[in-house]
Order: structure tokens, then C-alpha cells, then sequence
């Protein structure tokens, strides 16, 4: 009889086995069936994506000194599904940066499993659009859990026009779109958590948005709570201590 499939098996036959042991950590006592999924489910160009999220992953996490930790299948599952198809290296990273997030030992909390399908849905664009929004985020907090807009991340639309590249009618629809992300109802007890809100100066938190530049500029794009939680999780973690 032969040998089960296991994910450290594949890795192994991949080229992989320097990430072994990271692999066997994240993924626990379920790595057989994982290496079954891996094995009879995703095309060859899957598996190589998804060691490269563990290669990458992993020296995350070496670079910032912490030990890998048993992720939960309710996230690792659908996360190494999505990150599979990726096919931007910008996103590749922060895909990279979400498991190591949720594999790092120092950290009780795993991050929020929505975070998956929020990041499935962006543009590289629209990641860029977050970062500039949300810029400093690992020294600064949102002043009020309730009323973002009375916090720090509060951009105006030429400021990110300027600094995304964008033109004003792209700009105008990725700033749509993460708007409409608005994936979890119920985050941290809170009854809206789009990833951004519009804030006018006569009209606070107006959810519409002009493509013409002499209207467009007098909106500001304000980052919600949910919003700074999930860039955080996308980024590489950083040295902090245990039970941060």
C-alpha cells in the first residue's frame, strides 16, 4: 500500500522542501487531506503559486521574527484557493502577507476570514488606492470605532489622483467599486463597514460620487475601521509581542 498524499510530500516533489516545516505548521494535522485537495483538484501553475505564498510567507515572517502558528481551515482553505489564481505581483504579496498574518504565533486573533473574498475582488489599483489611504497605518488608529471620518485616514480625490496615476474617471470608478465591497455587516459589532466612505464638506458620508472633476474634488475618501483591519492583514507583519 502506498504512502498518503500529503502537502509536505507535494511540496517536496515541487522543489519546495525548504518551506516544509512551515507548511506542516500552518497547515496541521490536516496536511493529508490538503495534499488530496492539491493533488486532484489544482493544475500544476496552482501548486506553483501557492508554494510561492509559502516561500514568501514564510520569510515574512522570518524577517519579522516570529514562528508560524496552525492556521484555521475556515480561512487557510479558501485563501490558498483564491491566491492560486493570482496572477499580479503586487497582490501576490499582500495575499502572501494575509497568511503569514494568520500564521504568525505572536498574534491570538487570526485576521477576519472576509478579508479573503475582499481581497479576491481588488485591482491592483484599487490595493494602491487602500495603501495611500491608509498610509502610516501600522503607527497611527482610527481616533472613533463609530465615526471614522473623525480619524486619521481622510484623503481628498486629487491627492489620490496625484499620487495613483490614475485619471480622474478610473479613479472615480475604483473608489466605486471598493465601496461597494462592503462585505461584513456585523465587523467588530458595527452596522456599516464599507471598506471606505465619502465624506463632503457640506454633506458627511454621502455615499455618491460625480465623475466631473469640478464636483469629484470636493470629496473626500475616508477609510472605515474595517477598511484599516484588512489593509493591516495585508501587509507583512512586524516584530511585536507575544499576545499582541
Amino acid at each position: 500500500m502506498s504512502d498518503p498524499i500529503t502537502a509536505s510530500t507535494i511540496l517536496l516533489g515541487a522543489g519546495g522542501g525548504v518551506v516544509v516545516p512551515f507548511v506542516n505548521k500552518v497547515v496541521g494535522p490536516a496536511a493529508e487531506e490538503l495534499g488530496l485537495l492539491l493533488s486532484e483538484g489544482l493544475r500544476k501553475f496552482r501548486l506553483k503559486k501557492q508554494l510561492a505564498l509559502f516561500k514568501e510567507a514564510h520569510q515574512m515572517l522570518a524577517d519579522a521574527g516570529v514562528d508560524a502558528k496552525q492556521v484555521s481551515l475556515k480561512l487557510l482553505v479558501p485563501l490558498l484557493e483564491n491566491a492560486s489564481l493570482e496572477d499580479s505581483p503586487v497582490l501576490s504579496t499582500k495575499w502572501a502577507a494575509l497568511l503569514a498574518n494568520a500564521a504568525n504565533s505572536n498574534v491570538s486573533k487570526e485576521p477576519h476570514p472576509s478579508f479573503v473574498d475582499t481581497l479576491r475582488q481588488l485591482t491592483p489599483s484599487q490595493a494602491k488606492i487602500l495603501d495611500l489611504i491608509f498610509e502610516g497605518h501600522s503607527e497611527q488608529r482610527v481616533q472613533s470605532s463609530a465615526n471614522p471620518a473623525s480619524g486619521y485616514y481622510r484623503k481628498d480625490m486629487l491627492f489620490l489622483k496625484n499620487e495613483s496615476g490614475l485619471s480622474m474617471s478610473e479613479l472615480a470608478f475604483d473608489i466605486a467599486n471598493l465601496l461597494r465591497l462592503d462585505t461584513c455587516k456585523d465587523y467588530m459589532g458595527m452596522l456599516e463597514n464599507n471598506l471606505i466612505e465619502i465624506a463632503h464638506a457640506s454633506f458627511p458620508g454621502k455615499n455618491t460620487i460625480n465623475t466631473e472633476d469640478f464636483v469629484i474634488q470636493q470629496y473626500k475618501i475616508v477609510g472605515s475601521v474595517y477598511g484599516l483591519e484588512f489593509v493591516r492583514a495585508c501587509t507583512a507583519p512586524v516584530a511585536s509581542s507575544p499576545g499582541a
